[in-house]
């Protein structure tokens, strides 16, 4: 019976550890690698009525000239932040998301998945940047849709997923 309660108790204190070491950890990746910003999020979702941004688009929005004319715009204009990257020997990708509306204006950009915050400041201010793109059909209807790129930064430069 002893011995019972003994493993018992260590399985609740070691449960209870595990829990804590997770949840620290997500919370030191949101606040150094900007992992999970919501807020941009929150405003898309305000900003259209439930059904107004299309989920299924039949004509994807495309970017001026192609993904070609896409990649050389973002190694054009991307600068990356060698400095933060460098010294914690951080390579990857930051997908940044927006929606293209129906009057073909690009809005509502936030990161979907970041890499760091200097990264991820440099990446939506490429994609800001970005002409307007074509619109989303469905139906040969206009609609808002989603569009999501990946900006990767890496030890040689910039690169295109």
């Amino acid at each position: 019976m002893l011995f019972h309660n003994s493993l018992n108790f260590i399985m609740k204190v070691f449960g209870a550890f595990v829990i804590l070491i997770c949840a620290g950890s997500s919370c030191y990746a949101q606040a150094h690698f900007g992992a999970r910003p919501t807020s941009s999020r929150d405003s898309i979702e305000k900003a259209f009525a439930p059904n107004d941004l299309a989920l299924v688009v039949e004509e994807q929005p495309t970017y001026p000239g192609g993904d070609s004319e896409m990649i050389d715009f973002i190694r054009k204009h991307t600068v990356r932040p060698t400095a933060e990257l460098d010294s914690i020997g951080i390579t990857g990708t930051v997908y940044v998301s927006f929606v293209v509306t129906k009057e073909g204006e690009n809005k509502f950009f936030h990161i979907q998945r970041g890499l760091s915050p200097k990264a991820n400041a440099e990446a939506l201010r490429v994609a800001r940047l970005m002409p307007h793109w074509s619109i989303g059909r469905t139906r040969k209807q206009p609609v808002n849709s989603r569009v999501t790129i990946p900006i990767s930064f890496k030890k040689k430069g910039i690169d295109w997923d």
